[in-house]
């Protein structure tokens, strides 16, 4: 038996491959600090506007980012309205592979409301129905 774990070591040394090296382009501190401010910015921009109750930023899979909406309500939205908008996207897909959904727009008696999926990011808009 101790024969042929000694045969099997040099076919394992044999093996042995060069490490493969990796390139990551990671981001600088600054371009977090320029992406943060502007996601800022259009969330002050867009929650400026008369009949707004809120703004929420999600990451794809609905994560709140950021918010002018109580924890609560910014978990209720966000929880709701991203499946919805990623099944909207999935629809539009399977019928037309080349077009892609830019704004889901809810309207009800009291509220409407706004998903403007973008990339990585999801722009959750609350407003009274005028």
């Amino acid at each position: 038996m101790e024969e042929k774990e000694q045969e099997e070591a040099p076919a394992e040394e044999e093996e042995e491959k060069a490490p493969v090296i990796v390139e990551v382009k990671k981001k600088e501190p600054h371009e977090f600090s320029q992406a943060k401010y502007h996601v800022e910015e259009t969330v002050k921009k867009i929650s400026s506007h008369r009949g707004i109750l809120g703004t929420i930023v999600t990451d794809s899979l609905g994560i709140p980012i950021t918010s002018t909406m109580d924890d609560q309500t910014t978990a209720r939205y966000s929880s709701y309205m991203v499946p919805l908008a990623t099944k909207a996207k999935d629809l539009i897909h399977d019928i037309e592979s080349k077009d892609q959904v830019r704004l889901l727009r809810v309207r009800t008696k009291v509220h409407e409301i706004v998903v403007v999926p973008d990339g990585e990011f999801y722009v959750i808009v609350v407003q009274l129905t005028k």
